[in-house]
C-alpha cells in the first residue's frame, strides 16, 4: 500500500469514529476544506502534510471524547377516541 492509500484509510477510520465530514477535517488538519477530495482524485501530497495531517489525527484522538447528549424525541400525544 503506497503512502497516500495508507493515509487516506487512516484519514477514513478517523472521519468514521469522530463523525466528521471530510470538508471540516481538511479546514482543521491543513487549512484546505477540499484536502480529502483532491488526495482521492490523485492529487500528490508532501511529507511535511503528511506529518500535519498525523498530528492533527493523534491530537483529536488525544483529547477527551464528549459524550453526545441525548436524543430529544418527538412529543407524542394521546389519539382522540373516535
Amino acid at each position: 500500500m503506497d503512502i497516500k492509500a495508507a493515509l487516506l484509510a487512516e484519514i477514513d477510520a478517523f472521519l468514521a469514529d469522530a463523525r466528521m465530514a471530510e470538508t471540516t477535517f481538511g479546514r482543521h488538519a491543513v487549512n484546505d476544506g477540499k484536502f480529502v477530495g483532491r488526495l482521492r482524485e490523485g492529487s500528490g501530497i508532501t511529507v511535511a502534510t503528511v506529518d500535519r495531517v498525523r498530528a492533527y489525527i493523534a491530537a483529536e484522538r488525544a483529547k477527551p471524547r464528549e459524550e453526545a447528549p441525548p436524543r430529544r424525541r418527538a412529543a407524542t400525544f394521546p389519539r382522540e377516541a373516535a
